[in-house]
């Protein structure tokens, strides 16, 4: 039998991929909420890198009536070519190629600074909760404005645009499955609070005099006022702390947090240690557990304990912050070791291969 060899390129079913894509990559459909957020305070971080006096918005707007769900920015935008090149392409992006995680010659390194996304799949989360995705959007670059729109079955079909003003808009014609979240305002506001309540960005819903994030987070400014750093904390858990100890560690890793000593003996949290991962300010996570090596635990014999840990993650380990309350019957000199540990710990786990 005669030996052969044959090259034969790849074979993609889009629609396949799309589904894939939309369906399998995130464990909960709100996390599409979570991904089209963190593409527009991208767009906007960007656009404050060319224009140091521009602020920008979020807005998230519901149509009970169409089933439509939109999320609109004032940020940088993308031309025409940007969008059939990157919102086609699966797992490319601008954020990624500023971030160097790929190369082009087109886009200069040193933008990065405050922008969340990395791997150019967000978009694709939108088929989670949606028929079909249109983005209408024009670029702070110039140019004319753009039309891209893909169904969950279909081609993606690219066309001129509409919108006057810089900035994009996101629309999504929701599954009847999802339908809610274009009618029940206080669901919607809940799930944005849920991973966007830390973000700087004012993100509006309904087109509401009042901004939806509102929570100021002290603890994750370098230089926290100490009264300032109270009143944030008792704020967000819901009790005052006896005492505030601010946190800044570094090496391993830069971290800027707070510890605090709790008024009760179970301060409404898990008796585990519990992490909530963050980046950049956008929750990744709330109930991320085993992450905190067993030596990172007071002993229940030794401490009445509880840990709420708001960890932020980047990569190469640029900082890592956490929050944490924690009660020991230890001397004040031996806690604030014990705590010195443990934050070191978490620098580690955040540092990874340098």
């Amino acid at each position: 039998m005669t030996a052969w060899t044959r090259r034969i390129p790849f074979k993609v079913d889009v629609a396949g991929v799309i589904h894939i894509m939309g369906t399998a990559l995130y464990s909960r459909p709100e996390a599409a909420v979570r991904e089209l957020i963190q593409n527009a305070h991208d767009a906007v971080m960007r656009r404050r890198r060319r224009d140091l006096s521009f602020r920008g918005r979020i807005e998230v707007r519901q149509d009970a009536e169409a089933g439509i769900l939109e999320f609109a920015d004032d940020g940088f935008g993308i031309t025409v070519d940007e969008a059939e090149r990157f919102l086609g392409t699966l797992g490319i992006g601008i954020t990624g190629i500023l971030k160097g995680r790929y190369t082009s010659t087109d886009y200069a390194r040193g933008d990065d600074d405050g922008l969340i996304g990395m791997f150019g799949i967000g978009l694709f989360s939108s088929f989670m909760l949606a028929d079909q995705v249109v983005v209408e959007s024009r670029s702070y670059a110039g140019g004319e404005p753009v039309r891209w729109s893909a169904g969950a079955g279909s081609d993606i079909e690219l066309s001129s645009g509409t919108r006057e003003s810089v900035g994009t808009t996101v629309r999504l014609t929701l599954k009847s499955e999802y339908r809610r979240l274009a009618v029940d305002s206080d669901l919607l506001e809940k799930i944005i609070k849920s991973y966007a309540e830390f973000l700087t960005i004012p993100i509006f819903l309904n087109d509401a005099a009042a901004r939806t994030n509102v929570i100021r987070a002290t603890w994750f400014d370098p230089t926290p006022e100490q009264e300032a750093l109270e009143l944030d904390l008792a704020g967000y858990f819901g009790e005052t702390p006896l005492d505030v100890i601010p946190v800044q560690i570094s090496p391993p890793g830069d971290i800027q947090g707070a510890l605090y000593v709790s008024p009760q003996r179970v301060p409404g949290f898990s008796g585990d240690a519990v992490v909530t991962a963050t980046v950049l300010r956008m929750v990744v996570s709330r109930d991320i557990r085993g992450l905190l090596p067993d030596w990172a635990a007071v002993p229940p014999r030794r401490a009445a304990k509880t840990c709420n840990a708001t960890a932020l993650f980047r990569p190469r380990a640029k900082r890592s912050k956490t929050t944490c309350s924690i009660i020991s019957r230890s001397s004040p000199k031996r806690n604030r070791s014990g705590l010195k540990l443990f934050w070191l710990g978490i620098a580690t786990l955040g540092a990874g291969p340098r």
